[in-house]
């Protein structure tokens, strides 16, 4: 029994480090700017809609509308653990509850804590669920007192690269949103980066896709851009 334990505890271990090490991968620069288009696709309709995300370290980011019009402006701020919406129309900063991060963003199927999630690791615990050739499966439940907005993920993470591949979103312990990243491409500064990511409701047929147009890295981005001031300001 003593030894069916210590394996446990560190086959723990060993996932917390495979997540730690995938979060290195996807935030490897010291800040990050890119602009993609995201593609909703479902009942009877297709939305498309032009932003741009910056991001500095692993607990910055900063994601604007720059099209259509409709949307333009619009932006979500993550500092720390702490986040913050701006609409034109209200000409106001308002910040987001806890309760509302697994509410839908604009219309996609991605959630507001989506768009502000950049480290699992500070949020998540993580255990070993599967091994093979390719990579390992996670399964992170959120850290005690962590608001996340879901009940818990399951993590595909590829074996060369540490870069994530796949994300199921659990709900009654089921899977009820998938995200895949794909289509590596490698921009200026930059190794090989997902430039397709897909988000699928799996209650019904509904999805959004991001494309990445641009990125660029290494910039020098100031601090001074992840403020609520500057939320306000810019518009």
């Amino acid at each position: 029994m003593l030894f069916i334990l210590l394996m446990a505890l560190a086959a723990d271990d060993n996932a917390d480090e495979i997540l730690k090490k995938a979060d290195s991968a996807a935030n490897s620069y010291k800040d990050q700017r890119f602009v993609m288009t995201m593609t909703i696709e479902g009942s009877g309709a297709t939305k498309v809609a032009k932003m741009e995300t910056l991001q500095k370290g692993s607990d910055k980011r900063l994601v604007r509308f720059l099209a259509p019009g409709d949307v333009k402006g619009t932006a979500i701020l993550m500092d720390g653990s702490a986040m913050y919406m701006y609409m034109p129309q209200f000409q106001k900063v308002r910040r987001i509850a806890s309760h509302s991060l697994g509410q839908g963003f604009m219309d996609s199927d991605f959630t507001q804590a989506d768009m502000g999630s950049i480290s699992f690791n500070t949020a998540y615990n993580a255990s070993l669920t599967e091994t093979n050739e390719k990579g390992w499966k996670l399964h992170l439940v959120p850290k005690p007192g962590t608001e996340t907005g879901v009940e818990a993920l399951d993590v595909t993470i590829d074996k060369g690269s540490y870069l994530i591949s796949q994300i199921d979103y659990l709900s009654g312990g089921k899977a009820v949103r998938r995200q895949t990243r794909g289509v590596l491409k490698t921009f200026p500064g930059t190794g090989p980066t997902p430039s397709v990511i897909t988000m699928q409701d799996l209650t019904k047929a509904h999805r959004t896709t991001m494309t990445m147009d641009e990125m660029k890295v290494n910039s020098g981005l100031p601090d001074s851009l992840f403020t609520k001031q500057s939320l306000e300001r810019a518009q």
